[in-house]
């Protein structure tokens, strides 16, 4: 039998309000910006630009393009976007 975990307070129950998707998709995310950021080979690098713009595709249609975070991870993807390029 599965037992719900009640709370009136938000902070505690925001990490109960994320699925497993969520956790995946923020997994990816890190990912993403670590291979971005780090000394990875082009091809991983552009893996994981695709990663990043997938996580974008599934935030914009979960939370919305006004959403910070949408917005967020936009705003990073251009950068890293502006980055690669400039480095091919």
């Amino acid at each position: 039998k599965r037992k719900m975990i009640l709370t009136n307070c938000a902070a505690c129950a925001a990490p109960l309000a994320h699925t497993g998707r969520d956790v995946l998709d923020a997994i990816r995310e890190d990912l993403a910006r670590a291979t971005l950021g780090g000394d990875s080979s082009s091809k991983e690098k552009r893996k994981a630009l695709q990663t990043l713009e997938e996580t974008l595709g599934v935030m914009r249609r979960v939370l919305g393009a006004a959403h910070p975070e949408t917005q967020r991870v936009q705003r990073q993807l251009e950068a890293h976007r502006r980055e690669f390029s400039g480095a091919a």
